[in-house]
């Protein structure tokens, strides 16, 4: 494993940056009425402000921004020098840019799941083009599954850029998927920053790995790692600041191609957020099955169920915070073949939990109409 020291100051720097500037984007919010009223399906007693995501955002750039110019000194790689991978970082950041701000304007005036769609396909585009995709996973039974076979290349402004097919038809659904999955999560008091944070942290760890030797997408995992930490604080039960939509968008965008860009693991990344995605699939079938819109709005995700069945915020965002810390501790030590095995072992529990709070909520349901 490499030398995880040099990334100390990094981590320290966004996490207290987040710290600090999340105070005074909650002013801010507060003054301009970027506020998160009470609802009837939602958990919150009182009027909250929301735009937390834009100090996470602002965090993690600007402490990527200061050790791409100070690099020599803490750093023996230097990425940035390779234009296909300054191309990338730049793809990433301008994606990252459309959904923070798209997810302010959603904040304030809520826009249409369909609009949101758009601009979430556009951001993926951004990365696509700019050359990170999944272009192989690997198989537990041997060998990789190679999704670039087939490809294209042209040249635009004197850039080449290539399209492969199956590929980016893989990576633009990963990255919309798992958008909207921490949106998903972002039902309960530091539950998407919590679970976000574990992720970050397991992608850190799987990128110091010799085997995967990944040192520039570490060094962004630990950052990340540090500015939702810093902002944990103040999202916790009973939350002073919600990190809203341009927080949610920005952390599934990042954990998605962070999962890519770490030699895709994207294994690993389903282990840690495996109960939202999970989870998600089971509401938006449950959604389609009845005739709804998959995104509309209820209280059918396992965080509302846990709720229902007696847990406080709090309970039910530790509860689930850990079974993320487990898996992701599996995905860290985990060969290809064990995570497969933790993955199905995952399903089988996210099942039977399932079960469990639909079939005791039914009763206390029943108990309460007697």
């Amino acid at each position: 494993m490499l030398d995880p020291k040099p990334y100390i100051l990094p981590f320290l720097l966004a996490f207290l940056f987040s710290l600090i500037l999340t105070p005074a984007i909650r002013k801010i919010a507060l003054k301009f009425d970027f506020v998160d009223r009470p609802a009837k399906r939602k958990v919150h007693k009182k009027p909250t402000a929301r735009m937390g995501g834009v100090s996470i955002f602002v965090s993690f750039i600007l402490v990527a921004v200061i050790f791409y110019f100070a690099r020599p000194y803490f750093f023996t790689f230097a990425p940035w020098q390779d234009y296909n991978l300054f191309l990338k970082f730049f793809g990433v950041f301008l994606g990252a840019l459309i959904l923070v701000i798209v997810g302010l304007v959603d904040d304030k005036k809520t826009l249409s799941p369909w609009i949101k769609l758009i601009f979430q396909i556009l951001a993926a585009l951004c990365v696509i083009l700019a050359g990170t995709r999944v272009e192989y996973i690997n198989n537990p039974f041997g060998g990789f599954i190679n999704f670039g076979q087939l490809s294209f290349n042209f040249d635009l402004f004197d850039v080449n850029f290539s399209i492969i097919p199956i590929a980016d038809l893989v990576t633009l659904i990963w990255i919309v998927g798992m958008i909207n999955v921490v949106n998903f999560l972002d039902g309960l008091d530091g539950l998407a920053a919590g679970v976000s944070f574990f992720g970050a942290i397991s992608i850190f760890f799987i990128s110091l790995l010799l085997t995967v030797y990944q040192p520039a997408t570490a060094f962004l995992a630990i950052i990340l790692a540090g500015a939702v930490l810093g902002f944990i604080p103040y999202n916790f039960n009973p939350a002073k600041i919600f990190m809203g939509d341009s927080g949610s968008q920005f952390l599934g965008y990042i954990l998605a191609i962070l999962a890519v860009i770490s030699g895709a693991k994207l294994a690993t990344a389903f282990l840690v957020l495996g109960f939202p995605i999970l989870d998600g699939l089971w509401v938006v079938t449950r959604r389609i099955i009845r005739g709804t819109s998959p995104f509309r709005a209820d209280r059918s995700h396992l965080h509302h169920r846990l709720l229902d069945f007696g847990f406080s915020v709090r309970q039910a965002v530790i509860f689930l915070w850990m079974i993320s810390l487990i898996f992701g501790l599996i995905g860290i030590i985990s060969t290809t073949y064990g995570k497969m095995l933790s993955g199905m072992i995952l399903i089988l529990v996210m099942i039977l939990l399932l079960i469990t709070l639909t079939f005791f909520g039914k009763r206390k349901n029943e108990k309460k109409i007697g």
